[in-house]
């Protein structure tokens, strides 16, 4: 039987995320299991725009600005989850492209079951959203999409 002990849950703060988050609580407080939260920034900060260039300094304290500010609305958001406090959890942020940095966490952690919201921000057309369709096809571990 399959009992998993490592639960990932990527988030991208949207609804359908928190529900995921929600439903890996809930199955790790049955399995026992450790839940992994996850949100990636996805770098879109350019240092130039047009004729206007941030200097190294100003670029960095931007760049810490949005790790800082995404883990405490990271932190925010498992907090206002129930049972969180009842389920040994870890949170992190991580910066590039979602799906390639969850599949990362993913192996890094030793994950043994992901947990991902079909759709997150946004809908481009697809019945489940692209990050959650690369993770599917990607990921080594089985994978519970949660609608």
């Amino acid at each position: 039987m399959f009992r998993p002990s490592r639960i990932l849950v990527p988030t991208d703060f949207s609804d359908p995320s928190r529900k995921a988050i929600e439903f890996a609580i809930d199955l790790a407080q049955s399995y026992n299991a450790q839940v992994f939260v996850l949100h990636v920034i996805t770098e879109l900060t350019n240092q130039c725009a047009v004729d206007y260039c941030l200097d190294y300094q100003d670029f960095q304290a931007l760049d810490q600005k949005i790790m800082k500010t995404a883990e405490e609305r990271l932190r925010s958001l498992v907090d206002s989850v129930p049972n969180s406090p009842h389920v040994p959890l870890q949170m992190s942020v991580r910066k590039g492209k979602a799906d390639h940095e969850i599949l990362k966490e993913e192996e890094e952690k030793q994950i043994d079951l992901l947990v991902i919201a079909s759709l997150g921000h946004g809908f481009h057309g697809y019945l489940i959203g692209s990050v959650a369709r690369n993770i599917l096809k990607g990921s080594k571990c089985p994978v519970f999409l949660v609608k």
